[in-house]
């Protein structure tokens, strides 16, 4: 993947991630900084925190006392943690739901 492709899939998963976060403004509040989102919640301590790596090409993901590292994969045309085989919207749906006791999807 290029610089140019690597910038355009990130900034369109950050657009979908702040979506549904402006959609759960009651329970969650969300800081935004050049590639990072640090998102925190209400009613729990919990922190989750999005952030981009540009010179590796990557997408890290870090909350419920663990961290991810999420690659494009063009083949399942999604971010891809490779280590734990799970997809980028899977797991920060899983995260929210856990910390939220909602049912959150993207």
């Amino acid at each position: 993947m290029g610089e140019k492709d690597y910038h355009r899939l990130a900034k369109e998963l950050f657009a979908r991630v702040e979506k549904t976060l402006d959609e759960l403004e009651e329970e969650v509040d969300y800081h935004k900084s050049d590639g990072k989102l640090d998102i925190c919640f209400e009613n729990s301590p919990e922190r989750v925190v999005l952030n981009t790596q540009r010179a590796i090409f990557e997408i890290w993901l870090a909350g419920l006392g663990k961290a991810r590292h999420f690659v494009y994969r063009q083949d399942k045309q999604c971010w891809y943690a490779e280590a734990e085989q799970e997809e980028f919207y899977d797991t920060l749906s899983q995260m929210l739901n856990t910390i939220l006791n909602l049912k959150v999807t993207f």
